[in-house]
Protein backbone atom coordinates (compact mmCIF):
# COMPACT_ATOMS: atom_id res chain seq x y z
CA UNK A 1 0.00 0.00 0.00
CA UNK A 2 2.95 2.11 0.15
CA UNK A 3 3.94 2.31 -3.10
CA UNK A 4 0.09 2.57 -3.91
CA UNK A 5 0.38 6.07 -1.98
CA UNK A 6 3.29 6.87 -3.82
CA UNK A 7 1.95 6.38 -7.01
CA UNK A 8 -1.31 8.07 -6.20
CA UNK A 9 0.55 11.35 -5.06
CA UNK A 10 2.91 11.30 -8.18
CA UNK A 11 -0.36 11.33 -10.93
CA UNK A 12 -2.33 14.19 -8.60
CA UNK A 13 1.15 16.02 -8.34
CA UNK A 14 2.59 15.94 -11.69
CA UNK A 15 4.05 19.46 -11.92
CA UNK A 16 6.38 18.19 -8.38
CA UNK A 17 5.07 20.75 -6.13
CA UNK A 18 5.90 18.16 -3.13
CA UNK A 19 2.01 18.76 -2.15
CA UNK A 20 -1.46 18.71 -2.64
CA UNK A 21 -3.73 20.97 -1.66
CA UNK A 22 -7.23 20.48 -0.81
CA UNK A 23 -8.98 22.16 -3.97
CA UNK A 24 -6.53 20.05 -6.26
CA UNK A 25 -8.06 17.08 -4.28
CA UNK A 26 -11.32 17.72 -4.82
CA UNK A 27 -10.75 18.51 -8.18
CA UNK A 28 -8.83 15.32 -9.01
CA UNK A 29 -12.25 13.31 -7.64
CA UNK A 30 -14.52 16.06 -10.20
CA UNK A 31 -12.07 14.88 -13.02
CA UNK A 32 -12.34 11.06 -11.92
CA UNK A 33 -15.97 10.76 -11.68
CA UNK A 34 -16.29 11.13 -15.55
CA UNK A 35 -20.48 9.84 -14.83
CA UNK A 36 -21.15 12.64 -12.30
CA UNK A 37 -22.68 10.49 -10.04
CA UNK A 38 -20.68 11.64 -6.98
CA UNK A 39 -19.08 7.99 -6.66
CA UNK A 40 -16.21 6.37 -7.83
CA UNK A 41 -16.13 3.00 -9.21
CA UNK A 42 -13.08 0.38 -9.23
CA UNK A 43 -12.49 0.18 -12.33
CA UNK A 44 -12.99 4.34 -13.43
CA UNK A 45 -9.98 4.73 -10.27
CA UNK A 46 -7.85 1.86 -12.06
CA UNK A 47 -8.19 3.71 -15.59
CA UNK A 48 -6.97 7.18 -13.90
CA UNK A 49 -4.04 6.05 -11.62
CA UNK A 50 -3.32 2.39 -12.91
CA UNK A 51 -3.81 0.85 -9.41
CA UNK A 52 -6.24 -0.19 -6.92
CA UNK A 53 -3.90 -0.16 -3.75
CA UNK A 54 -4.73 3.44 -2.32
CA UNK A 55 -8.27 2.75 -3.63
CA UNK A 56 -8.71 -0.03 -1.38
CA UNK A 57 -7.19 2.23 1.66
CA UNK A 58 -9.60 4.77 0.99
CA UNK A 59 -12.56 2.78 0.63
CA UNK A 60 -13.02 1.67 4.53
CA UNK A 61 -16.42 0.45 4.18
CA UNK A 62 -15.57 -1.97 1.50
CA UNK A 63 -18.57 -1.42 -1.31
CA UNK A 64 -16.14 -1.47 -4.12
CA UNK A 65 -16.78 2.27 -4.90
CA UNK A 66 -15.49 5.83 -3.45
CA UNK A 67 -18.22 8.34 -2.78
CA UNK A 68 -17.32 12.13 -2.22
CA UNK A 69 -17.44 12.20 1.74
CA UNK A 70 -14.82 9.34 1.42
CA UNK A 71 -12.57 11.21 -0.15
CA UNK A 72 -12.73 14.21 1.78
CA UNK A 73 -12.35 11.97 4.87
CA UNK A 74 -9.44 10.23 3.34
CA UNK A 75 -7.84 14.02 2.87
CA UNK A 76 -8.31 14.96 6.74
CA UNK A 77 -7.10 11.86 7.74
CA UNK A 78 -3.84 12.32 6.00
CA UNK A 79 -3.52 16.12 6.91
CA UNK A 80 -3.93 15.79 10.60
CA UNK A 81 -1.79 18.85 11.23
CA UNK A 82 -4.53 21.17 9.42
CA UNK A 83 -2.04 22.88 6.53
CA UNK A 84 -4.76 22.52 4.01
CA UNK A 85 -2.30 20.56 2.04
CA UNK A 86 -0.65 16.78 2.11
CA UNK A 87 2.82 15.42 1.09
CA UNK A 88 3.92 12.07 0.44
CA UNK A 89 5.29 11.58 3.78
CA UNK A 90 1.85 12.57 5.51
CA UNK A 91 0.01 9.87 2.82
CA UNK A 92 2.77 7.51 3.92
CA UNK A 93 2.88 8.13 7.59
CA UNK A 94 -1.44 7.36 7.61
CA UNK A 95 -0.91 4.07 6.14
CA UNK A 96 2.43 2.70 8.78
CA UNK A 97 -0.88 4.02 11.62
CA UNK A 98 -2.73 1.62 10.07
CA UNK A 99 -0.14 -1.10 9.23
CA UNK A 100 0.59 -4.03 11.94
CA UNK A 101 3.90 -3.47 13.34
CA UNK A 102 5.62 -6.31 13.57
CA UNK A 103 9.37 -5.11 13.62
CA UNK A 104 9.59 -6.86 17.39
CA UNK A 105 9.59 -10.03 15.85
CA UNK A 106 11.71 -9.64 12.89
CA UNK A 107 14.57 -8.83 15.38
CA UNK A 108 13.12 -11.88 17.54
CA UNK A 109 14.48 -14.22 14.06
CA UNK A 110 17.52 -12.26 14.15
CA UNK A 111 18.31 -12.76 17.56
CA UNK A 112 17.97 -16.73 17.54
CA UNK A 113 20.58 -16.92 15.23
CA UNK A 114 22.67 -14.88 17.61
CA UNK A 115 21.55 -16.85 20.14
CA UNK A 116 22.45 -20.32 18.46
CA UNK A 117 26.01 -18.90 18.37
CA UNK A 118 26.63 -17.57 21.10
CA UNK A 119 25.12 -20.97 22.68
CA UNK A 120 27.78 -23.23 20.49
CA UNK A 121 30.33 -20.41 21.61
CA UNK A 122 30.18 -21.75 25.00
CA UNK A 123 29.14 -25.47 24.41
CA UNK A 124 32.88 -25.77 22.44
CA UNK A 125 34.64 -25.17 25.67
CA UNK A 126 31.91 -24.93 28.47
CA UNK A 127 32.72 -22.63 31.66
CA UNK A 128 31.88 -19.99 33.79
CA UNK A 129 33.87 -17.40 31.68
CA UNK A 130 32.22 -18.68 28.48
CA UNK A 131 29.04 -18.77 29.56
CA UNK A 132 28.82 -14.85 29.14
CA UNK A 133 28.67 -15.55 25.71
CA UNK A 134 25.84 -18.51 25.62
CA UNK A 135 23.61 -15.22 27.88
CA UNK A 136 24.39 -12.33 25.47
CA UNK A 137 22.08 -13.12 23.28
CA UNK A 138 19.43 -14.66 26.04
CA UNK A 139 19.18 -11.25 27.56
CA UNK A 140 18.36 -9.51 24.24
CA UNK A 141 16.10 -11.96 23.53
CA UNK A 142 13.95 -12.05 26.53
CA UNK A 143 13.69 -8.18 25.88
CA UNK A 144 12.70 -8.40 22.76
CA UNK A 145 9.68 -11.00 23.88
CA UNK A 146 9.03 -8.07 26.14
CA UNK A 147 8.74 -5.95 23.95
CA UNK A 148 6.53 -7.57 21.10
CA UNK A 149 3.26 -6.56 22.33
CA UNK A 150 4.32 -2.73 23.35
CA UNK A 151 2.90 -0.13 21.13
CA UNK A 152 5.51 2.30 20.44
CA UNK A 153 3.88 4.36 18.06
CA UNK A 154 2.63 6.48 20.64
CA UNK A 155 6.63 7.56 21.70
CA UNK A 156 7.16 11.00 21.23
CA UNK A 157 10.76 9.55 19.99
CA UNK A 158 11.45 8.29 16.62
CA UNK A 159 11.91 4.17 16.36
CA UNK A 160 16.06 4.87 15.52
CA UNK A 161 16.43 7.32 18.33
CA UNK A 162 14.54 4.72 20.84
CA UNK A 163 16.99 1.65 19.20
CA UNK A 164 20.09 3.53 19.68
CA UNK A 165 19.11 4.33 23.13
CA UNK A 166 18.43 0.89 23.86
CA UNK A 167 22.14 -0.34 22.36
CA UNK A 168 23.87 2.70 24.04
CA UNK A 169 21.84 3.14 27.64
CA UNK A 170 20.83 -1.04 28.24
CA UNK A 171 22.54 -3.81 26.36
CA UNK A 172 26.35 -2.00 25.84
CA UNK A 173 26.51 -1.02 29.93
CA UNK A 174 24.91 -4.50 30.67
CA UNK A 175 27.49 -6.55 28.52
CA UNK A 176 29.85 -4.55 29.91
CA UNK A 177 28.79 -5.44 33.81
CA UNK A 178 28.29 -8.41 32.60
CA UNK A 179 31.88 -9.21 31.10
CA UNK A 180 33.65 -7.59 34.15
CA UNK A 181 31.60 -9.10 36.74
CA UNK A 182 32.15 -12.43 35.43
CA UNK A 183 36.34 -11.84 36.17
CA UNK A 184 35.08 -11.36 39.52
CA UNK A 185 33.04 -14.77 39.38
CA UNK A 186 36.10 -16.98 38.82
CA UNK A 187 37.98 -14.93 41.00
CA UNK A 188 40.31 -13.92 37.93
CA UNK A 189 40.81 -10.52 40.24
CA UNK A 190 40.76 -10.10 44.12
CA UNK A 191 37.75 -8.13 46.17
CA UNK A 192 39.58 -4.98 46.19
CA UNK A 193 38.44 -0.94 46.16
CA UNK A 194 38.68 -1.56 42.02
CA UNK A 195 35.64 -3.65 42.79
CA UNK A 196 33.76 -1.38 45.11
CA UNK A 197 34.20 1.20 42.77
CA UNK A 198 32.67 -1.12 39.74
CA UNK A 199 29.48 -2.33 42.33
CA UNK A 200 28.33 1.29 43.33
CA UNK A 201 28.58 1.73 39.47
CA UNK A 202 27.08 -1.41 38.18
CA UNK A 203 24.11 -0.43 41.24
CA UNK A 204 24.29 3.20 40.10
CA UNK A 205 23.58 2.11 36.59
CA UNK A 206 21.10 -0.70 37.52
CA UNK A 207 18.99 1.81 39.69
CA UNK A 208 18.58 3.92 36.56
CA UNK A 209 17.46 1.12 34.14
CA UNK A 210 15.23 0.03 36.42
CA UNK A 211 13.44 3.29 37.15
CA UNK A 212 13.39 4.60 33.67
CA UNK A 213 13.43 1.58 31.51
CA UNK A 214 9.90 -0.07 33.72
CA UNK A 215 8.24 3.28 33.34
CA UNK A 216 8.85 3.13 29.77
CA UNK A 217 7.36 -0.23 29.18
CA UNK A 218 4.87 -0.38 31.77
CA UNK A 219 2.29 1.08 29.38
CA UNK A 220 -1.32 2.29 30.21
CA UNK A 221 -0.57 1.41 33.93
CA UNK A 222 -3.97 1.74 36.30
CA UNK A 223 -3.93 1.53 40.05
CA UNK A 224 -2.96 -2.25 40.09
CA UNK A 225 -0.80 -1.26 37.58
CA UNK A 226 0.64 1.13 39.13
CA UNK A 227 1.38 -0.76 42.25
CA UNK A 228 2.89 -4.05 40.21
CA UNK A 229 4.93 -1.51 38.31
CA UNK A 230 6.57 -0.01 41.89
CA UNK A 231 6.59 -3.62 43.16
CA UNK A 232 8.49 -4.84 40.21
CA UNK A 233 11.34 -2.10 40.30
CA UNK A 234 11.43 -2.49 44.06
CA UNK A 235 12.46 -6.23 43.28
CA UNK A 236 14.70 -5.23 41.05
CA UNK A 237 16.90 -3.11 42.87
CA UNK A 238 16.90 -4.85 45.89
CA UNK A 239 18.08 -7.69 44.10
CA UNK A 240 20.93 -5.77 42.24
CA UNK A 241 21.86 -4.52 45.26
CA UNK A 242 22.59 -7.56 47.02
CA UNK A 243 23.70 -9.03 44.14
CA UNK A 244 27.08 -6.63 43.96
CA UNK A 245 27.43 -5.54 47.34
CA UNK A 246 27.47 -9.45 48.44
CA UNK A 247 29.39 -11.37 45.74
CA UNK A 248 29.01 -14.74 47.27
CA UNK A 249 25.51 -14.15 47.24
CA UNK A 250 25.90 -13.54 43.22
CA UNK A 251 28.20 -16.58 42.42
CA UNK A 252 26.04 -18.95 45.17
CA UNK A 253 22.43 -17.98 44.26
CA UNK A 254 22.35 -16.65 40.77
CA UNK A 255 25.49 -19.02 39.25
CA UNK A 256 27.53 -15.57 38.16
CA UNK A 257 26.84 -12.19 36.76
CA UNK A 258 25.58 -13.69 33.50
CA UNK A 259 22.80 -15.95 34.71
CA UNK A 260 22.11 -13.27 37.41
CA UNK A 261 21.04 -10.35 34.29
CA UNK A 262 19.47 -13.34 32.78
CA UNK A 263 17.31 -14.30 35.40
CA UNK A 264 15.82 -10.69 36.19
CA UNK A 265 15.27 -10.23 32.22
CA UNK A 266 13.34 -13.50 32.46
CA UNK A 267 11.33 -11.85 35.83
CA UNK A 268 10.73 -8.78 33.87
CA UNK A 269 9.70 -10.76 30.63
CA UNK A 270 7.20 -12.53 32.40
CA UNK A 271 5.30 -9.89 34.11
CA UNK A 272 5.03 -7.89 31.21
CA UNK A 273 4.13 -10.40 28.79
CA UNK A 274 1.23 -11.60 30.96
CA UNK A 275 -0.11 -7.86 31.74
CA UNK A 276 0.69 -7.02 27.63
CA UNK A 277 -1.67 -10.24 26.87
CA UNK A 278 -4.25 -10.06 29.57
CA UNK A 279 -5.07 -6.14 28.19
CA UNK A 280 -4.37 -6.63 24.37
CA UNK A 281 -6.30 -10.20 23.85
CA UNK A 282 -7.57 -12.25 27.23
CA UNK A 283 -9.42 -9.40 28.41
CA UNK A 284 -11.56 -9.56 25.27
CA UNK A 285 -12.57 -13.07 25.85
CA UNK A 286 -16.05 -13.89 26.96
CA UNK A 287 -17.89 -17.35 28.53
CA UNK A 288 -19.58 -18.32 24.56
CA UNK A 289 -19.17 -22.03 24.09
CA UNK A 290 -17.94 -20.81 20.17
CA UNK A 291 -15.41 -18.62 21.52
CA UNK A 292 -13.75 -21.22 23.90
CA UNK A 293 -13.86 -23.34 21.09
CA UNK A 294 -12.50 -21.23 18.71
CA UNK A 295 -9.79 -20.26 20.83
CA UNK A 296 -8.97 -23.32 21.82
CA UNK A 297 -8.72 -24.93 17.90
CA UNK A 298 -6.81 -21.52 16.88
CA UNK A 299 -4.05 -21.90 20.27
CA UNK A 300 -4.27 -25.98 20.49
CA UNK A 301 -0.25 -25.44 19.80
CA UNK A 302 -0.23 -23.99 23.27
CA UNK A 303 -0.51 -27.04 24.65
CA UNK A 304 2.32 -28.49 22.77
CA UNK A 305 4.74 -24.54 24.16
CA UNK A 306 3.35 -26.27 27.36
CA UNK A 307 4.38 -29.76 26.98
CA UNK A 308 7.44 -29.57 25.38
CA UNK A 309 8.68 -26.37 27.55
CA UNK A 310 7.96 -28.57 30.71
CA UNK A 311 9.74 -31.45 29.46
CA UNK A 312 12.77 -29.22 28.33
CA UNK A 313 13.04 -28.07 31.83
CA UNK A 314 13.67 -31.72 33.14
CA UNK A 315 16.09 -31.91 31.23
CA UNK A 316 17.96 -29.20 32.04
CA UNK A 317 17.49 -30.00 35.62
CA UNK A 318 19.37 -33.23 35.08
CA UNK A 319 22.73 -31.11 35.14
CA UNK A 320 24.93 -33.33 32.21
CA UNK A 321 27.62 -30.75 32.54
CA UNK A 322 28.78 -28.33 35.63
CA UNK A 323 28.79 -24.84 35.11
CA UNK A 324 30.15 -23.11 38.51
CA UNK A 325 32.56 -21.01 39.66
CA UNK A 326 36.46 -22.74 39.96
CA UNK A 327 35.35 -25.60 37.80
CA UNK A 328 37.39 -26.02 34.72
CA UNK A 329 35.80 -27.24 31.25
CA UNK A 330 37.54 -30.57 31.48
CA UNK A 331 36.08 -31.27 34.80
CA UNK A 332 32.96 -30.01 33.44
CA UNK A 333 33.39 -32.42 30.67
CA UNK A 334 34.79 -35.28 32.87
CA UNK A 335 30.76 -34.86 34.95
CA UNK A 336 29.07 -35.80 31.13
CA UNK A 337 26.66 -38.43 31.62
CA UNK A 338 25.88 -41.04 29.49
CA UNK A 339 23.41 -39.91 25.94
CA UNK A 340 19.71 -40.92 26.34
CA UNK A 341 20.01 -41.80 22.29
CA UNK A 342 22.54 -42.05 19.26
CA UNK A 343 25.11 -39.01 20.43
CA UNK A 344 22.18 -36.49 22.27
CA UNK A 345 22.23 -36.22 26.20
CA UNK A 346 19.76 -34.53 28.16
CA UNK A 347 21.29 -31.17 27.37
CA UNK A 348 20.98 -31.59 23.90
CA UNK A 349 17.38 -32.73 24.65
CA UNK A 350 17.06 -29.71 26.71
CA UNK A 351 17.93 -27.37 23.53
CA UNK A 352 15.66 -29.05 20.93
CA UNK A 353 12.62 -28.65 22.73
CA UNK A 354 13.40 -25.59 24.33
CA UNK A 355 14.16 -24.06 21.22
CA UNK A 356 10.61 -25.12 19.86
CA UNK A 357 9.20 -24.04 22.62
CA UNK A 358 10.78 -20.68 22.61
CA UNK A 359 9.25 -20.56 18.53
CA UNK A 360 5.97 -21.47 19.70
CA UNK A 361 5.82 -18.68 22.28
CA UNK A 362 7.11 -16.06 19.65
CA UNK A 363 4.00 -17.36 17.64
CA UNK A 364 1.42 -17.17 20.51
CA UNK A 365 2.55 -13.33 20.93
CA UNK A 366 2.17 -13.07 17.46
CA UNK A 367 -1.02 -14.06 16.98
CA UNK A 368 -1.70 -11.81 20.18
CA UNK A 369 -0.62 -8.83 18.30
CA UNK A 370 -2.38 -9.72 14.99
CA UNK A 371 -5.54 -10.00 17.29
CA UNK A 372 -5.00 -6.60 18.87
CA UNK A 373 -4.45 -5.09 15.65
CA UNK A 374 -7.41 -6.50 14.27
CA UNK A 375 -9.89 -5.24 17.35
CA UNK A 376 -8.49 -1.29 16.81
CA UNK A 377 -8.37 -1.70 12.81
CA UNK A 378 -12.32 -2.69 13.31
CA UNK A 379 -12.01 -6.29 11.92
CA UNK A 380 -13.40 -8.32 13.36
CA UNK A 381 -11.73 -11.79 15.33
CA UNK A 382 -12.64 -15.02 14.25
CA UNK A 383 -15.82 -16.03 16.51
CA UNK A 384 -15.62 -12.43 18.75
CA UNK A 385 -17.79 -9.65 18.32
CA UNK A 386 -16.27 -6.23 18.05
CA UNK A 387 -16.07 -4.13 20.99
CA UNK A 388 -19.44 -2.21 21.30
CA UNK A 389 -21.01 -4.16 18.04
CA UNK A 390 -24.62 -4.40 19.54
CA UNK A 391 -25.61 -5.19 16.17
CA UNK A 392 -23.35 -8.39 16.02
CA UNK A 393 -24.33 -9.30 18.77
CA UNK A 394 -27.97 -9.47 17.70
CA UNK A 395 -27.50 -10.98 15.00
CA UNK A 396 -25.56 -13.79 16.77
CA UNK A 397 -28.56 -14.56 19.43
CA UNK A 398 -30.64 -14.58 16.09
CA UNK A 399 -28.58 -16.94 14.91
CA UNK A 400 -28.24 -19.11 17.70
CA UNK A 401 -32.30 -18.93 18.15
CA UNK A 402 -32.84 -19.67 14.14
CA UNK A 403 -30.75 -22.71 15.05
CA UNK A 404 -32.33 -23.70 18.12
CA UNK A 405 -35.45 -23.34 16.70
CA UNK A 406 -34.19 -25.72 13.67
CA UNK A 407 -33.27 -28.52 16.48
CA UNK A 408 -36.72 -28.15 18.41
CA UNK A 409 -38.18 -28.88 14.84
CA UNK A 410 -36.20 -31.60 14.23
CA UNK A 411 -36.94 -33.05 17.47
CA UNK A 412 -40.68 -32.42 17.13
CA UNK A 413 -40.84 -34.70 13.45
CA UNK A 414 -38.49 -37.55 15.72
CA UNK A 415 -40.97 -37.80 17.81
Amino acid sequence: SRSGMLKLFQSMDPEQLGHVSRERWNAIFTEADENRTGRVSRSEWRGIFGTIYAFDFIDKDGNGSLERSEWSEAFEGFDREAHDSITAADMLKDVDSRCIDLRAFYALGVAFWGLGIGSMSYHVCPSLLTFQFDTCFMIPLANLFTLALLDWRASSSSDTITSVKYVLYVLTPLWLINFIGTWYDIKAFEIDWLYWIFAVLAIFWSIVAVLAGIRRIFQAPGRCGHWVKRSLQVILIVLAVIAFLVPQVRRKFFSGTANFFLQLSVIVMVVIVCRQMYLEDFRFMTCHVREIGARIIKNLYAAVLLGFGAVAMVAFSEKVVIVEPGITPAQSHDANQDCIFSIFDLHDVWHFLSAIALALFAMLLLDVRVNSWARKMGIRVLFEHLPGSEDSERSDESEDDEEDQEDQEVHELDN
